[in-house]
């Protein structure tokens, strides 16, 4: 089913490391710049391209930041519909349980079948298994004898176990391990990262066949932090406001490509508490950036002043309007000082009492 909405979604990577030969450049005219991109999307109906086909790592170049080891392979093992069985602790961290649910739904969008999920690993081999391992944790470890390399934070792996008739999907950490699993979902299941934002339609399965020697490895990221900024929201915000689906597919998606980071806006509401978007964004496991004067949560001072102004000064403020912090305000004008208290409310959530009635007298009549 189509989607009645396009949402532009800029996807930022911070903190790239240096290659060696670029240690060696002497001048910004020794530099040389390649263009990244591959392939252009047109979005009408005479040259309609499936969003589906879109392969982040041939148009961002992220084959660089996850190097594959590819598989090869005979004899293999077999998920039959109405035969699927999933081994994942019940010990694990939110994240990776939500993580779970949505493979277990893309079982069902290719497979028409439900999964048996259970917390420990069966000692009949007679029927395959799909252990999901997560180092981090350690609450349900590979067997010793069956570990392979993961070389640091979010790496990954997909393997089989021909002997044992297991698949292993496993994380060095958290995030690794529901990479893992979102890898299975695009490289055996075939369901591609973005499906729900396009015309995609699955090819029904009744059984999956994985090679034998099927090791697909990938390891720790180039770029630590991997933004996804859901810019100009005008559109998207009514829409995510029509059902809990709308609210947290988005976030899925960002796994589903790999990031780690979206990057938003004011996260503490009045009375210095995290707003729902901020819990919403943690529950995920993925972390919050901002940008501009956001960090500081200025927006959330500005649009909820009287409310703050009739709070009193927060918690913790110094019971004073003289000593060194009023002389200071003092020195600077009206409008220094006002962005020094909003300031220091939103990192110190402390200002002391010459700050404040300052900031009620920037505030105007009846706050």
């Amino acid at each position: 089913m189509k989607r009645s909405i396009f949402v532009t979604l800029f996807v930022t990577l911070s903190g790239a490391s240096v290659h060696p030969a670029q240690a060696q450049v002497s001048s910004p005219l020794d530099i040389h710049f390649r263009r990244q991109a591959v392939r252009r999307l047109v979005f009408d109906r005479d040259s309609a391209i499936s969003l589906c086909m879109l392969k982040p790592a041939r148009v961002v170049n992220l084959s660089v930041e996850y190097p594959t080891i590819e598989a090869s392979g005979a004899k293999p093992l077999v998920l039959a519909t109405g035969d699927i069985r999933i081994v994942c602790s019940d010990k694990e961290a939110g994240p990776l349980k939500i993580a779970l649910r949505a493979l277990k739904e893309d079982f069902r969008r290719v497979m028409d079948t439900e999964t048996l999920v259970s917390d420990t690993m069966d000692r009949d081999n007679a029927k395959p298994e799909i252990v999901i391992v997560n180092r981090g944790s350690g609450a349900l470890p590979a067997p010793s004898n069956k570990i392979k390399p993961l070389d640091g934070f979010e790496s990954h792996r997909v393997y089989a176990d021909r002997d044992a008739n297991r698949i292993y999907l496993e994380g060095h950490d958290l995030r690794g391990t529901i990479y893992a699993i979102y890898t299975f979902s695009e490289q055996v299941l075939g369901v591609p990262p973005l499906h729900y934002w396009c015309s995609w339609v699955p090819k029904k399965k009744d059984r999956v066949e994985i090679p034998a020697d099927f090791d697909l490895y990938f390891r720790s990221p180039q770029v630590r932090y991997r933004s996804i900024l859901p810019g100009d929201q005008d559109f998207f915000m009514p829409w995510k406001k029509r059902s809990a689906e709308h609210q947290n597919v988005w976030l899925e998606t960002t796994l589903r490509l790999k990031l780690n980071t979206v990057e938003t806006y004011s996260t503490i509401k009045p009375g210095y508490r995290l707003t729902e978007y901020a819990y919403l964004i943690g529950k995920y496991g993925l972390v919050i950036t901002a940008h501009h004067i956001c960090a500081l949560n200025i927006e959330h001072v500005v649009l909820h002043m009287g409310d703050l102004l009739a709070r009193g000064p927060p918690p913790g403020s110094p019971q004073t309007a003289a000593g060194h912090r009023g002389r200071e305000v003092d020195a600077f004008s009206g409008a220094h000082a006002l962005l020094r208290t909003v300031t220091g409310l939103a990192i110190n959530r402390t200002v002391s009492l010459s700050q404040w009635h300052r900031l009620q007298s920037h505030a105007g009549p009846g706050h």
